[in-house]
């Protein structure tokens, strides 16, 4: 039986293992879902009959994701001690900004798609915030939509850096009364726009 090799595809807790054995021979599983080898295989017994192999499969640990008053991608994913975590669920929360899973509540550590798992049982991980800008640094005109500040309403005027609730409405009342505007310098006329802030935003604006 010396000169004969066998592959076998097996499926053993989620995890794809390829073997191709001969008689003797000391080989490798592989985990093909994080691209990594698992542990050696050694084959035991070789016949026509039955092939008896010996593995050592990484413990499988559960991990639940707690959004934090977000909403995750997904709950729950599985895990094997030893290995990578892989991929890890996205997280969506109005008004913030995802900044990772932890090991608790108030920080610790970050868990990333590289860190190893070195738990051995069911894990709850958390999802970090930080509030969103409402007023970010400008926007280089070439990349944005520039907005017609005679024709838009309040929302599309808090695109504008520096423009907020009051100011789009100042701006607004302005209009009702003088009319549209001539030229985009006119917006500081507008109470609460002075020359540092139309700087700011004279990128973003046109008539």
């Amino acid at each position: 039986m010396g000169g004969q090799t066998f592959r076998i595809t097996a499926l053993i807790l989620g995890l794809t293992l390829i073997f191709i054995l001969n008689p003797g021979a000391q080989v490798f599983a592989a985990d093909t879902e994080h691209d990594q080898l698992i542990g050696k295989v050694k084959v035991i017994k070789l016949s026509t009959l039955k092939i008896q192999i010996k593995i050592k499969i990484p413990k499988p640990v559960q991990i639940d994701f707690n959004a934090n008053g977000g909403k995750a991608e997904y709950a729950t994913k599985i895990v094997f001690t030893g290995l990578k975590y892989g991929k890890l669920p996205k997280a969506t929360r109005e008004d913030y900004t995802f900044t990772g899973w932890y090991t608790t509540l108030k920080g610790k550590t970050k868990i990333n798609e590289d860190s190893l798992v070195k738990i051995s049982k069911t894990k709850t991980y958390y999802a970090h915030w930080a509030k969103a800008q409402v007023n970010g640094p400008p926007v280089p005109s070439a990349n944005i939509l520039k907005v017609n500040i005679n024709t838009a309403g309040p929302k599309d005027l808090q695109r504008i850096t520096g423009v907020g609730p009051s100011i789009a409405n100042n701006i607004i009342s302005y209009r009702s009364t003088n009319g549209k505007f001539k030229t985009i310098n006119e917006l500081q006329n507008v109470k609460g726009i002075g020359a540092k802030t139309f700087e700011k935003m004279k990128d973003q604006i046109t008539v």
